[in-house]
């Protein structure tokens, strides 16, 4: 009997075991952002200050057990151990109490959320941290004591500590606190605040071109927030069109102030694809918010290319990302133009663009174009990659120095590029082009002095962060020829410190 008793209690104790093994929840490690803290009534309700919840979201599409997670509430101050499931792309509400909303809790646990600011950390069962809000202990970036509106986050795949990334709920549900009252918040609904989603856009500088001719497409981008890295694939029709250069621009970068590293370049060398990326390189990594301009692509329509429309497409292969993860893109645009009958005019010959007898002046010269009432167009490109009128002449020569409107203002050591089309009254014709440089001179002398020196950095900090948008914008100090006044001037003024000329 004792054996039989023995072996009974054996058994007993693996059934025991093994049903601890087999009905435990799994110890499942996440990612980071896989979960975050979507939304805090740090100030409880108008019902009462005790009032308090923490919502969570589930950005993924599987459920997540939260068995063994925590948050940690100001360093631990406070640790909420969690319990439950959270459902795939779902909500996850903790209250300080089962009365705190009309909404069923998941979890109740006593909340102690400081109405000065906390920071909370998102931890998973492996202790990993998963999402982070106010890290450092800051006020809460909003929400609000008086009116007890909770604070919502705008977008779950942004960092929770990006202030911006945060605001004040206005409400909307139908949600109530414990003694009926309205709720400013959302607990287990779509916050109140919908952040736009970032758009791109592909504009021409011109929808119309004929061969010979360039075509300069900008992209940018809208609602950014957060963007630290891009990639793009830019696709058209090389029988029309060849590529020539793809220039960044001052979203990323913020204007030279941030180091990122961009490339560019045909896909295997061939004709076809433009491979475009871009990254911020600095510590801690963190995005651009807004809109702006990321890079500009310019193409030159091929010599023979067919008249009518074409395209260029930004491939669905391309991607936004911030230093969490992919920033989600609906849609990918297009931008079309036409191709024109090339132009009868006869283009100029023999185009050339020297120093001119002045200092800070480029000469141009050319050949005659045969034919009645003919004239020249002179253009000069500016720093946003289109090209400006300097003027028009019946002459066979063209002087740009500071008495030309939209031209002058020569850096010296700065290829410019100048177009010149022959006119006849009615059309012109495929424009020439030349590169035209001034030698004679420093970079960095901003003031004509012939020295660099600090007279040359006051201008430069005088109009940091300007662009050529305002009617006060220095031209002079503007040496790296992007429209505003930025580290990329500091650089050319470093180079050149305490140099003269001759």
């Amino acid at each position: 009997m004792i054996k039989k008793l023995s072996a009974f209690l054996v058994i007993l104790s693996m059934v025991v075991f093994s049903s601890d093994i087999f009905l435990s929840p799994p110890a499942m490690a996440a990612n980071s952002m896989d979960v975050v803290i979507n939304e805090i009534a740090w100030a409880g309700s108008t019902d009462n200050s005790l009032d308090e919840w923490i919502e969570l979201y589930n950005n993924t599409t599987s459920v997540i057990d939260l068995t063994n997670w925590t948050i940690e509430d100001d360093s631990g101050a406070q640790t909420y151990a969690l319990t439950g499931i959270v459902p795939a792309r779902g909500y996850f509400l903790l209250e300080s109490r089962e009365s705190a909303t009309s909404i069923a809790a998941d979890q109740v646990r006593v909340l102690s959320l400081s109405n000065n600011g906390d920071s909370l950390v998102l931890k998973d069962s492996g202790s990993n941290v998963i999402d982070t809000v106010n890290s450092g202990s800051t006020a809460w970036f909003t929400g609000s004591a008086t009116t007890h509106a909770t604070m919502e986050r705008l977008s779950t795949n942004v960092s929770g500590d990006l202030q911006t990334n945060w605001q004040s709920s206005s409400g909307g549900g139908t949600a109530t606190s414990s003694s009926g009252g309205s709720i400013l918040g959302t607990p287990k609904a779509s916050n109140s605040g919908i952040i736009p989603e970032p758009q791109i856009l592909l504009t021409a500088d011109n929808t119309e071109v004929s061969p010979g001719e360039q075509i300069i497409f900008s992209v940018t981008v809208t609602d950014a927030i957060d963007l630290s890295n891009y990639g793009f694939d830019m696709t058209y029709d090389a029988s029309k069109l060849q590529y020539i250069e793809s220039t960044e621009k001052t979203f990323l970068n913020e204007s030279g102030t941030v180091t990122t590293s961009f490339q560019s370049g045909l896909e295997n060398g061939d004709e076809g694809v433009v491979v475009v990326g871009n990254a911020r390189t600095i510590t801690p990594l963190t995005g651009a918010s807004g809109d702006g301009e990321l890079f500009t692509v310019t193409f030159e329509v091929v010599d023979g290319a067919n008249a009518g429309s074409s395209s260029v497409t930004i491939a669905s292969s391309s991607f936004l990302s911030s230093p969490t993860g992919n920033i989600s893109v609906t849609s990918w645009p297009s931008s079309t133009f036409a191709i024109t009958e090339t132009s009868t005019v006869t283009t100029v010959s023999n185009l050339q663009a020297n120093p001119g007898t002045d200092r800070y002046s480029i000469a141009l010269a050319w050949d005659a174009v045969s034919g009645t009432e003919i004239s020249y167009k002179v253009y000069r490109r500016n720093p946003h990659d289109t090209f400006d009128l300097l003027g028009t002449t019946a002459l066979l020569n063209f002087l740009d120095n500071d008495s030309v409107a939209n031209g002058g203002n020569i850096i010296p050591n700065f290829d410019y590029e100048y177009r010149v089309t022959t006119y006849n009254g009615i059309e012109e014709s495929v424009p020439a082009l030349v590169t035209g440089t001034d030698i004679r001179g420093l970079t960095g002398d901003n003031t004509r002095s012939d020295r660099v020196d600090g007279h040359d950095l006051e201008n430069i900090a005088k109009s940091w962060t300007v662009d050529d948008s305002q009617t006060n914008f220095p031209v002079l100090a503007d040496t790296s020829f992007d429209g505003t006044i930025s580290g990329n001037d500091l650089i050319d003024l470093a180079v050149t410190w305490a140099k003269t000329y001759p």
